[in-house]
């Protein structure tokens, strides 16, 4: 089946695989007039998390594994249960230069010898874990340095902050990828504790791992003259889109992204189904993300929305992340972090703010949230220090009281 212009889906192999002769069962003999992906069912990541490694064992993954071509890791857990991965070994090196190569901003970075740092969460993934406090050449793989060691980012002290500024002007690197919360609070930490900024400056700072808030894209521009884009994917399924300034756009090849409307969610936005056949260890056929991005009507992708499950229900339906964001952002206040919770009896903003925050600010933010969330629910504001990361290593803007019907159930084309 040739998908158009992206990808040829060869429904033999896949029927090879256990996960798709089980999900694929009632395709019988018609699976020779498949002609699009939409007669497919789509695949649901809870048939992925309990059934590893058997739901993908064919002869070749057995072979693969018995000669140690392969390497493991696990996402984050941070949209929904954490889930095992087996693909080939280096496999992000070739995704990193598949990505590469589809922008302008990195086209000529070369990963084989340009030097790169990754500041984000300190989880184990396939390249780094540390049980202590790793040497600077302990945390370089490759041409790539790894700066954080802390599992909370508010941990932090000045020395950290000296630290990781040190380790930039050492490593000189030419890229910078980072996830806009950690970026944002190393920022925000070297200002308020007198750390002066590094003299290297990136070339290109990417912003990826977890949704990036306005606010933290604003303290990142202050700070870096360097040229920034967002990078949108996840550890299952590779780089997927990038938004260098002009609104998202697909990058590399191996990969049809499908877009399906959620029910609730306001106009234009939809759910993120991938199909992405880039790790032949684990080819991913219509696979529901969970993230959300809202099409305007020429077909061009506006804004990535955050994830479904973050949705939080508000007086005229479902509020997504960005929804969020945009509110909070236009009121003009100046905050460095928040977090939305949504009980079942109220809504709970907490928020670190800066120091020109007001009375009037605040004024502007209870504002801004009853204009979405009505007077349902009474509204508390908290200013506080510090908001910390998840289990995972990854911030929650918004914590939903129950997870969005519309997103569970009521998905359609």
């Amino acid at each position: 089946m040739r998908i158009e212009p992206d990808l040829s889906i060869d429904i033999d192999h896949l029927l090879s695989i256990p996960l798709y002769r089980d999900l694929y069962a009632d395709l019988g003999e018609h699976r020779s007039r498949l002609t699009s992906l939409a007669q497919l069912p789509m695949l649901e990541k809870s048939k992925l998390v309990h059934a590893f490694p058997g739901c993908w064992m064919t002869k070749d993954l057995e072979e693969a594994i018995r000669v140690e071509s392969v390497e493991y890791t696990t996402t984050s857990g941070s949209s929904g249960e954490r889930m095992q991965i087996v693909r080939p070994k280096h496999w992000w090196k070739g995704e990193y230069q598949r990505t590469y190569r589809t922008t302008a901003l990195l086209k000529e970075f070369d990963s084989g010898a340009d030097h790169k740092c990754i500041l984000t969460t300190a989880v184990c993934s396939s390249a780094v874990c540390w049980r202590t406090d790793p040497t600077f050449e302990e945390r370089i793989v490759g041409n790539t340095l790894y700066l954080n060691t802390s599992a909370d980012p508010n941990e932090w002290r000045e020395q950290d902050v000296q630290r990781i500024f040190a380790e930039i002007d050492n490593w000189q690197p030419l890229y910078l990828d980072a996830d806009p919360q950690y970026l944002a609070l190393l920022i925000t930490k070297a200002r308020a504790m007198g750390v002066p900024a590094p003299a290297h400056t990136p070339s290109v700072v990417s912003l990826s791992y977890e949704y990036a808030s306005q606010f933290s894209v604003d303290i990142i521009r202050s700070f870096f003259s360097s040229r920034i884009c967002n990078l949108y994917g996840s550890t299952e399924a590779g780089y997927l889109m990038i938004d260098e300034g002009a609104g998202y756009r697909r990058t590399g090849s191996g990969a049809h992204l499908e877009f399906v409307p959620v029910q609730g969610m306001g106009s234009g936005v939809c759910e993120i189904v991938v199909t992405s056949i880039k790790n032949e260890c684990m080819p991913l056929v219509r696979y529901r993300t969970g993230d959300l991005v809202k099409i305007a009507e020429e077909g061009r992708i506006e804004a990535f929305c955050g994830r479904a499950k973050d949705a939080v229900e508000g007086c005229r339906g479902w509020v997504t992340v960005q929804s969020l964001d945009d509110a909070l952002h236009a009121s003009g206040a100046e905050l460095h972090a928040y977090q939305l919770e949504a009980s079942t009896n109220a809504f709970r903003l907490r928020y670190v703010a800066g120091q020109a925050f007001s009375s009037t600010d605040e004024a502007a933010l209870r504002q801004a949230l009853t204009q979405i969330f009505g007077s349902q629910k009474p509204l508390q504001l908290k200013r506080v220090e510090e908001i910390h990361p998840l289990q995972s290593g990854k911030f929650a803007l918004c914590v939903p009281a129950k997870a969005s019907p519309a997103v569970i159930n009521a998905m359609t084309v």
